[in-house]
């Protein structure tokens, strides 16, 4: 052996000086004299270089001619070569995953139906990769020792490895390869090891065999705590060949500081402001922000550090897997396996800027919508629905010119689909994995062109080179016995891209933002560590299925066991309180996203009781500790604080001072504020005044059917965002289990109108009192059946399974009308005049009404017109609801407060075309889907069922035109179902609404209206 000795140091400035010291003295004197440094992470490394260049102290000379390695880097250095020699070469995760998913679905085992799983395959990969660190001797005792699901992984990684040895390596056998060419070969430069930590054996070996090679120096990381230094004391008696050590401990470092916020999102504000506080004092590279667990914390320490224009490096917020454009390219494969379910196709488009089959970017809003009205659920819809809704425009006439963009867009979006699906089969046939990477590539490029990535942040851009890196790696599969499948090939790539991560800036450029994991080695003047509640730090640890605690305890330390998993976490934070002066600790108090309470962790404990003087202090009393400091609220912390981190802090501060400053944003929500908070209604509430740009029912050029006026008496602001601004919510075709009531009713009136219409044009309408022809019945039946096609084609007619049931009772039901009106006009003498009876769509059907507060203009279709012997007009209105809504219409009450205004227009129209002013008519209700059909509700239309009406039409006209729109939720919640979605659009309830109207409705601007739509509220409220 070359000489090997044991330092020891506790962590950061302590260890870098220690560091110094050995370098110094192994070289004695020869400042080129060269040394190798064994670092344990590139982050160490880093650290080490920089602070040796400053050499001993001031005014001394810095050390040069060290180099500073991993373990790996080391292994890597010195087997490399040797393998490449003989014709080994490095095994690729592709090739890796692909043969252990090969081996699974080949023989599944234990494993039974999720083999094929891509999870399935992920885990025993991971799982096989810790069992190369284990002998061959300790696996074979693993295997005869472990339970059923234990031996199938290691069967399942001896017989990959067992493939795969001799031709590929990976990181185990480098570390092999190289343990054994040090042992063979000559001395090597002086090397010290620096802070090692639980090494697993093969690593260990590699170190012991450079100690009898060379003069090494082992540099012992210290806490203070016995059970943290165990794994490390272990390693560091294993390379000098001793069974034990005996090294001086030192003192257990702890938080200056400690500060507690109300959730994860304060906690961060909180750093924030420490953060800009120490660079008033410090450099920004000589501060560090660590972080017990990615998630939440550094997506919000990345968010919050960039609103305060505060640079930093470190590990990205989320790994490369879930990137944008990782998650595209993923979101390709799973929508080809899916069968192409829209709302995944619509959200792998939504994901970058992509391009249609054209070459013209997506407008995925407009697509969204597009294939919600072509009822596209996924599959064949793509092809068949979009070309039904492309068909179905064409027909139709476009004099503006309106039509012909939607036709575009839809051709766009069914080329597109095609095009995806047929470039995904293309990438499945290839004659080879490296034909199909290069398809792949090619039809990601033609989706998402470069040029269209320069929007981008810089770490998508990263991820796009990651992602096109892992499908160039997929060639490396011909090397392998897996055939071209795209199933195989999601597997690998998401296999590849989990462990590709995305680091943000330069080491040594602003502070340093890692997880408490990266403290080993760092030297600053400012660390904060935040996340330090029970269950982030160190959370909950739970057992692998696959390798579980009780086989890595008996692996000979080659598996890391929970403890020690636990152990090392704990050395990782003691070593972040060590590493520089000013040590600030944080942790979240509750999560409010969970509505759960928090206590700080265990490991803090030693921070707390020193700050407060209390050692006997236990966490869940940590609200009685004196010495922490408490963020007792957002508006307490940005009100206490000395330091605001961005310029929302200082806005908000103002505001809370009452300092006024000029804010757009804030002065509209003031105004929308004040404005819902009084008696009086105001614009906010809907109650917007008059506006001559508004469409008035009276204007001249105004047609309004009854059923809009209808719809405004049942909620004006649903009237007002339906009619004036035109927003209408859409139904997901993915929830169209079975057919819709409205639809149901929609078909009824479509296959009655085309039986009479036919039969009007044959000139074979029933006369009075006429049955229908033997053939009508047969008719009915085959439009029933073309109809059908077209709801399916549009994806209303709901799963296929429920629509054969719907489809029979609606031919229930035609023919049942059928029979019905036989009977009814057999028994009053009836003759069949028209269906869908259309009245006010030109000016030779006009029908204009004289009503209080103006002249309005009616339009609609009469579901069906017969005319007695005499001339009397019977207007029909089939319903396929329930009677029961209808039952108090009449005489005395005949527009039911405003929501049935439909009977009275139709008389005027179908008068109006069929007779004159003296022709009389009488008007009904039909229920067809009642009960059995039989149920007519009739509606006199007398003089005074006139003036009630025009009096009603006059109330509500007048109402819009004075721009009276406010929410009028139903008095009952919902159940099962939102009753009114403009009321309730995220399905919440109508609390706070239902409470504004109830205000509202006293005004004197509503009473007329309220008066009409709710008399009995004003009798409640009033008395009266």
């Amino acid at each position: 052996m070359g000489g090997s000795r044991l330092h020891g140091a506790a962590y950061g400035p302590a260890a870098i000086d220690k560091l110094r010291h050995v370098v110094s003295m192994v070289k004695a004197g020869d400042m080129l004299a060269p040394v190798t440094v064994i670092v344990p992470n590139h982050l160490a490394g880093l650290t080490v270089r920089r602070a040796l260049a400053t050499g001993l102290g001031a005014g001394q000379p810095g050390i040069a001619a060290v180099e500073c390695l991993t373990v790996a880097g080391l292994a890597e250095r010195i087997a490399a070569p040797v393998l490449a020699k003989d014709g080994s070469r490095p095994a690729a995760d592709a090739l890796v995953t692909a043969r252990i998913r090969d081996g699974l679905i080949a023989s599944p085992g234990e494993f039974g139906r999720v083999a094929t799983h891509p999870a399935t395959a992920l885990a025993v990969g991971r799982a096989s990769r810790e069992l190369r660190q284990v002998g061959e001797a300790t696996l074979a005792t693993l295997d005869e020792a472990s339970g059923t699901l234990v031996r199938e992984v290691i069967r399942t990684h001896n017989e990959v490895w067992g493939a795969l040895s001799g031709d590929w390596y990976d990181g185990a056998e480098l570390l092999r390869v190289a343990a054994d060419n040090l042992r063979a070969g000559d001395g090597l430069a002086p090397t010290v090891i620096y802070l090692p930590g639980n090494m697993h054996p093969l690593e260990i070996a590699l170190l012991r065999a450079l100690a009898s090679k060379a003069e090494t120096h082992v540099l012992l990381g210290l806490t203070g705590y016995a059970r943290t230094d165990e794994g490390s004391r272990r390693t560091a008696a294993a390379i000098l060949g001793q069974e034990s050590i005996d090294v001086p401990d030192a003192a257990m470092a702890t938080a200056r500081r400690v500060i507690h916020a109300s959730d994860a999102d304060d906690e961060v504000r909180a750093v924030t402001r420490e953060v800009v506080a120490a660079l008033d004092s410090h450099p920004a590279h000589r501060i560090a922000v660590l972080y017990g667990n990615r998630r939440p914390y550094a997506r919000i320490l990345h968010e919050q550090l960039q609103a305060a224009d505060v640079t930093f490096n470190g590990p990205g917020s989320r790994p490369v897997v879930e990137r944008a454009y990782a998650r595209f390219v993923l979101g390709l494969l799973d929508i080809h396996r899916s069968g192409y379910p829209r709302g995944a196709v619509m959200q792998t488009l939504a994901e970058v800027p992509t391009v249609d089959v054209n070459g013209q970017p997506i407008p995925t809003a407009s697509w969204e919508r597009l294939s919600r009205n072509c009822g596209v659920v996924g599959g064949n819809d793509w092809e068949e629905r979009v070309g039904a809704t492309i068909a179905d425009l064409k027909l139709r006439d476009d004099p503006d010119g309106h039509l012909e963009h939607r036709i575009s867009q839809a051709q766009a979006l069914q080329g597109t689909t095609q095009a995806l699906r047929a470039g995904l089969e293309a990438v499945g046939e290839a004659s080879s994995w490296f034909v199909a990477a290069d398809r792949l590539r090619r039809l990601i490029l033609s989706v998402v062109p470069d040029d269209r990535l320069r929007t981008l942040p810089g770490d998508e851009q990263y991820a796009r080179g990651s992602v096109l890196r892992a499908i160039d790696g997929l060639a490396v599969l011909d090397e392998s016995s897996t055939p071209v499948n795209l199933a195989a090939l999601e597997d690998v790539v998401t296999a590849d891209l989990q462990s590709a991560s995305i680091r943000v800036g330069r080491f040594g450029e602003g502070a340093y933002v890692g997880p408490v994991e990266s403290a080993i080695g760092l030297d600053l003047d400012v660390v904060i560590v935040c996340g330090l509640s029970e269950d982030i730090y160190p959370g909950r640890l739970s057992d692998d299925p696959l390798l579980p605690e009780a086989v890595r305890e008996t692996s000979d330390h080659a598996l890391v066991t929970l403890r020690e998993r636990i152990a090392e976490k704990h050395r990782a934070l003691l070593a972040a309180f060590a590493s520089a002066d000013t040590v600030i600790a944080t942790f979240a108090r509750g999560d409010l996203r969970q509505q759960t309470n928090r206590i700080p962790s265990r490991w803090l404990l030693p921070s707390i009781r020193k700050l407060s003087g209390d050692d006997s202090i236990e966490a869940t009393r940590f609200a009685d500790a004196a010495g922490l400091e408490d963020v007792a609220s957002y508006t307490a912390g940005l009100t206490s604080t000395k330091h605001l981190a961005n310029e929302q802090e200082w806005r908000l501060r103002a505001g809370l001072a009452q300092e006024a400053f000029p804010d757009v944003a804030l002065s509209a929500v003031r105004q929308l504020v004040a404005g819902r908070s009084g008696d009086a209604g105001g614009r906010f509430d809907g109650m917007l005044g008059i506006d001559g740009g508004r469409r008035s029912p009276f204007s001249e050029n105004e047609r309004v059917a009854p059923t809009t006026l209808e719809e405004y008496a049942g909620c004006p602001h649903t009237y007002f965002v339906r009619r004036i601004l035109h927003v209408q919510p859409i139904e997901d075709p993915e929830s169209i289990v079975e057919l819709s009531r409205m639809d149901f009713g929609n078909f009824i009136h479509h296959c009655f109108d085309v039986l009479i219409s036919e039969a009007a044009a044959a000139g074979e309408l029933p006369g009075f009192g006429e049955p229908w022809g033997t053939g009508a019945r047969a008719r009915l039946d085959a439009i029933a059946d073309e109809h059908a096609v077209e709801f399916e084609q549009t994806g209303r007619a709901g799963h296929p399974r429920l629509w054969r049931q719907s489809l029979a009772e609606l031919k229930t039901t035609l023919a049942r009308m059928l029979d019905l009106d036989d009977d009814h006009r057999a028994v009053h003498k009836l003759e069949v005049v028209g269906s869908e009876v259309r009245f006010g769509f030109t000016e030779d059907d006009i029908v204009e009404l004289d009503v209080p507060g103006g002249r309005i203009r009616l339009k609609g279709s009469a579901d069906k017109v017969d005319r007695r012997a005499d001339g009397t007009l019977i207007v029909t209105d089939i319903k396929t609801g329930k009677a029961k809504y209808y039952k108090d219409i009449g005489e005395a009450d005949p527009v039911l407060g405003g929501s049935k205004l439909q009977l009275p227009a139709y008389g005027y129209g179908v008068r109006a075309l069929y007779g004159d002013d003296q022709t009389p008519v009488e008007a009904e209700y039909w229920f067809v889907g009642d009960d059995d059909g039989t149920e007519r509700v009739p509606l006199p239309l007398t003089a005074a069922v006139d003036a009630r009406y025009r009096e009603t039409l006059g109330t509500l006209s007048q109402a819009i035109e004075n721009g009276l729109f406010p929410h009028r939720p139903p008095e009952d919640d919902d159940f099962s179902w939102v009753q009114c979605q403009y009321c309730n659009p995220d399905g919440l309830g109508y609390g706070e609404v239902r409470a504004r109207w109830r205000r509202l409705r006293r005004t004197a601007e509503l009473r007329e209206l309220v008066a009409l739509i709710e008399p009995a509220a004003l009798v409640d409220e009033e008395g009266e």
